[in-house]
């Protein structure tokens, strides 16, 4: 059996999230580069979720866009609470989703605005999206995207 840890430098999603002022795109995509080229070889860039919800991240499709061209090799991840977050992530091209699960009535208000105890299991829809296609058009199976 082979064991592997996987690492996912979080801090231009978590830390700018909270931040107060707006930090520009350009200054975004630099920092991204400049974690890669330190030798971080999966990101959490950014997160699906609508502007007025975190307007410190509204520009995480450009940020994708940007980084995705710029960065080769790089594992593009992105946070997604809900269903059009996900289609929003998957059309822009991240390799991973993170999809944010709460397990108690008490976190899951932070975290979105359903109650565990009266919400259907949020990721009971990814099995629907369908699988993505490299360049050349072919779909890739989960193994192949992660590298194995």
């Amino acid at each position: 059996m082979t064991t592997f840890v996987s690492i996912c430098e979080v801090g231009p999603r978590d830390g700018l999230q909270i931040a107060k002022t707006r930090m520009t795109t350009e200054a975004k995509v630099r920092w991204i580069q400049s974690l890669a080229a330190a030798g971080v070889k999966e990101i959490e860039v950014g997160s699906f979720v609508p502007p007025r919800v975190i307007p410190q991240l509204s520009d995480t499709p450009e940020v994708v866009a940007q980084v995705l061209a710029t960065i080769p090799g790089l594992t593009v991840q992105a946070l997604a609470p809900n269903l059009r977050g996900v289609q929003n992530a998957y059309h822009a091209g991240v390799h991973k989703i993170s999809i944010p699960v709460s397990v108690s009535d008490g976190h899951s208000p932070a975290s979105g605005p359903a109650r565990i105890s009266t919400s259907p299991l949020p990721i009971s829809f990814i099995p629907r999206l369908p699988p993505p296609a490299d360049p050349s058009g072919r779909f890739l199976t989960q193994a192949e995207r992660d590298g194995h």
